[in-house]
């Protein structure tokens, strides 16, 4: 990506200068009509404790309109009621924040309060034409619809009615408003609709149960309650806007009061913390796991570990929203924090040390001295994105003039982590390793038989530890919360037992300004670095 290293670059004078304010403070809004008054009630709410951006609304349209406009900048922030598709969430944030139910509803006199789906899918293909055949009034059913490509449709298609589209005989409404007209309007009226707008719509109009089942908070958030759309913001993949900080306020009691005010249910967030590759997923499982317990615990929200599967992951992860925590080692957080804007929070300690070198390794009984010695060799590497695997063997070779890896090693390989980068090594298929020191000194507190089957050719200076790193849909809030409780760890029993398992005593207070080091290596290789490296 050629602009990779021009971010880093910034971000190490941003490291070295006073802070500044951002000079953007307004963005422009739009989306799915079905949830504009939502959207239009959040914003008020956030100018409340932002009074000086400001905030423009595009006309309503529907959610795929909504999604390309974002995408050709033509809005900053979008809200959507259904699902993105994997090409529409390619290059955007993507924020879930809230379920709406979707509601059957009749005019009154159809004198009906409950339908099952069996009943429903009857009215709406036909052979049921009056109410009395459903023990309402003797009164004929005028069914209403929406359009195939609606997000409701979409919700029912997936659902009840998934081979009536379009019903037969409904009269089809082009939007939300024209369907909660006609409701109101004719007699006998049948047709569906948000919560929020049947709701405003009584005594004219009756929320239908459904199975027996009434949409309030507690059917919608237990599934219960099963037609339920959601309502998910939307930004750009750019760090350090205004429209940023409108989605890190959705995440307030505030924002959640608004939706509750609106019909519709705050989605429980959850925290999905990444972990890196340097050792198999049983390992992992076990080193990591009990610090998720104890921050489950202690945050209230659901906590998972997510296994990324290889090092160039983080910040897609982060931009489509499949975790939005990580450990990341320190190349990948320089990559993210330029890219998403993500911020290291904290290190572990583990016994005094919280850095860990880059280091070159060959096998104790190979007749290699020098990295020199390596010259068309078959050497391995824990990733293209990690300090120790890729940026030490090039600074290391640059700095002696040798080249790059790729021309220098007879072959330079991906291993695809630390520990299978030393396996390779040890096992024969490979004459040297690019890895982290720390993750060969876990191999052989595990296995003592290792000790002495490595020696070490090159080593980098040190640099931090995988940090704890919050992506850009955490909340400052959330943020701060989540310093204090690593931060502490180690002053609680169970806090104690998880650092055990991490291998650690304690968290250390980790900023970007302790990435100096690792910034300086960038720096000398922004050249080789420019258009290097290819992130999906």
């Amino acid at each position: 990506m050629d602009r990779l290293v021009p971010l880093i670059l910034l971000a190490l004078v941003a490291a070295c200068s006073a802070p500044a304010p951002s000079p953007v403070d307004r963005f422009r809004i739009g989306g799915s009509a079905s949830a504009r008054d939502l959207a239009e009630a959040l914003v008020d709410a956030f100018r409340l404790s932002h009074p000086k951006v400001e905030v423009e609304h595009a006309p309503p349209t529907h959610s795929g309109a909504a999604v390309r406009a974002l995408k050709a900048r033509e809005i900053d922030v979008a809200y959507l009621t259904r699902e993105p598709t994997a090409d529409e969430r390619s290059g955007l944030f993507v924020y879930p924040f809230a379920l709406d139910p979707l509601v059957f509803a009749a005019h009154r006199t159809a004198g009906v309060t409950d339908l099952t789906t069996q009943q429903i899918r009857r009215l709406y293909d036909g052979t049921v034409t009056r109410w009395s055949q459903v023990g309402g009034a003797d009164v004929p059913v005028v069914l209403l619809d929406r359009p195939s490509y609606t997000s409701p449709r979409r919700l029912l298609n997936d659902t009840l009615l998934a081979d009536l589209d379009p019903a037969p005989g409904a009269t089809v409404l082009e939007g939300p408003g024209d369907m909660d007209h006609a409701l109101r309007l004719y007699p006998g009226a049948l047709g569906y609709t948000s919560l929020r707008a049947a709701l405003d719509l009584e005594p004219d109009v009756r929320i239908l149960r459904v199975d027996g089942v009434y949409p309030d908070p507690d059917a919608v958030r237990s599934g219960r309650y099963r037609l339920n759309r959601p309502v998910i913001f939307a930004v750009r993949a750019e760090p350090l806007s205004a429209a940023r900080r409108f989605l890190e306020f959705l995440n307030t009691p505030p924002a959640r009061r608004v939706a509750a005010s609106r019909g519709t249910v705050s989605v429980r967030r959850s925290l999905r913390i990444g972990v890196p590759p340097m050792r198999n997923i049983v390992a992992l499982e076990a080193k990591y796991g009990g610090l998720a317990r104890y921050l489950q615990a202690r945050l209230g929200l659901p906590v998972d570990l997510v296994h990324q599967s290889s090092y160039t992951d983080l910040t897609e992860a982060f931009r489509t929203g499949q975790v939005n925590a990580a450990f990341a080692g320190s190349f990948a957080y320089l990559v993210a924090h330029a890219e998403t804007g993500a911020e290291v929070l904290a290190r572990p300690d583990y016994g005094g040390v919280s850095h860990y070198r880059g280091v070159v390794f060959v096998r104790s009984d190979s007749p290699f001295r020098s990295i020199e010695d390596l010259r068309g060799r078959r050497v391995v590497h824990a990733g293209p994105t990690t300090t120790a695997g890729q940026i030490f063997p090039m600074y290391a070779l640059k700095m002696r003039g040798l080249g790059p890896p790729q021309k220098f090693f007879g072959e330079f390989i991906d291993a695809g982590s630390h520990e299978a980068a030393l396996r390779q090594l040890i096992e024969g298929e490979a004459e040297g390793a690019a890895a982290k020191d720390l993750v060969w000194d876990e191999m052989v507190e595990e296995n003592p038989a290792l000790k002495g089957r490595l020696r070490e050719l090159a080593a980098s200076a040190p640099v931090p530890s995988n940090g704890f790193v919050a992506g850009p849909t955490v909340s400052p809030a959330l943020r701060r919360q989540i310093r204090n409780l690593l931060l502490s760890m180690h002053e609680s029993p169970q806090g104690r037992k998880a650092l055990g398992d991490l291998g650690a005593d304690r968290f250390l207070p980790t900023t970007d300004g302790d990435y100096q080091a690792l910034y300086e290596m960038v720096q000398t290789l922004s050249d080789e670095l420019s258009g290097y490296f290819q992130y999906r």
